[in-house]
């Protein structure tokens, strides 16, 4: 057993964050509780604004078994400004890990999430939704390749109006094969159906997708393949579309020109392809980008 570490930092009265997380009866816990002002800014990272909230969570390692959990809850408009809304998300994720040496592994998964949006300054509730997610995946992996299969449903409820109720059903096989140590191919098939509850249509959605990625010049240049077929349609035939998209991509790592890490700086140029055919509206589009880009990380 480890005694829980205690962080502590507040800025200016616009950012203060309190964490603590330690070791206990063979578990790993994990709280933190954070206030960010609307005013608070921080360029270049991805730290939200005009929140606050608290996380919390626990993890145990049973050899074979790794069960997992974790609650979040947080609230924007922190000051209560009477002239906006203001959002209340909580989330909660709990799973269960299954490993058995030499056998597939086996994971299951429940997530559910609740968003309350309240007008000000009434406190009156204008949208509220709970989505439930439970998946499954069954994954084996050999030496040069591997498999999985995920399962997964979703539920998303409207609390104000049942009637608009949402759900999605998504199946996934994938795989990867590395017959040598600088090659790797990931081919892919994906199945989801989604019915609507107001009017009672059903959307399919069927994609193949095939990756592959080659390295070469002692890992220094790097080429990448990727493509992928989409079919969409609905029940009611108000959708009915196919697309196909292809990407190339080719990096080249320079640091040793930098004498730095061959990763921290790279040449690297992507180009996408993307064809798409309506069959509802009898019309289609295509586009074709490239991109040239030079990154140096100090």
């Amino acid at each position: 057993t480890r005694p829980g570490i205690l962080d502590l930092s507040v800025t200016d009265g616009m950012t203060a964050r309190v964490g603590l997380k330690g070791e206990w009866g063979g578990a790993h816990y994990w709280a933190e509780y954070s206030y960010f002002d609307k005013e608070y800014t921080n360029l270049g990272a991805a730290t939200p604004r005009d929140q606050a909230g608290a996380t919390f969570g626990a993890e145990w390692d049973l050899e074979i078994l790794k069960p997992r959990f974790e609650f979040t809850h947080f609230q924007n408009n922190v000051a209560g400004d009477p002239e906006r809304s203001q959002t209340t998300t909580s989330k909660g994720h709990v799973s269960l890990d299954l490993a058995i040496e030499k056998w597939p592994t086996l994971k299951v998964a429940y997530g559910g999430e609740s968003k309350e949006t309240a007008s000000k300054p009434n406190d009156t509730v204008t949208e509220e939704f709970f989505t439930h997610t439970l998946t499954g995946t069954l994954a084996y992996q050999r030496e040069v390749w591997g498999a999985y299969l995920t399962s997964a449903y979703t539920l998303k409820q409207d609390q104000l109006n049942r009637a608009s109720d949402t759900a999605v059903y998504t199946y996934v096989l994938g795989g990867v094969y590395r017959p040598l140590d600088t090659l790797s191919i990931t081919p892919g098939l994906k199945f989801s159906q989604e019915f609507d509850g107001p009017t009672d249509v059903r959307t399919e959605t069927v994609s193949a997708n095939l990756g592959l990625s080659y390295s070469l010049l002692e890992g220094s240049l790097t080429l990448s393949l990727n493509g992928a077929f989409i079919d969409n349609r609905a029940s009611d035939r108000s959708v009915d579309s196919q697309t196909l998209k292809g990407s190339l991509g080719i990096v080249r790592h320079l640091g040793n020109v930098f004498g730095l890490p061959h990763e921290k700086a790279t040449l690297s140029l992507k180009t996408n392809y993307s064809r798409t055919s309506d069959r509802v509206s009898e019309d289609g589009a295509e586009s074709f980008s490239a991109l040239l880009l030079f990154e140096v990380i100090p």
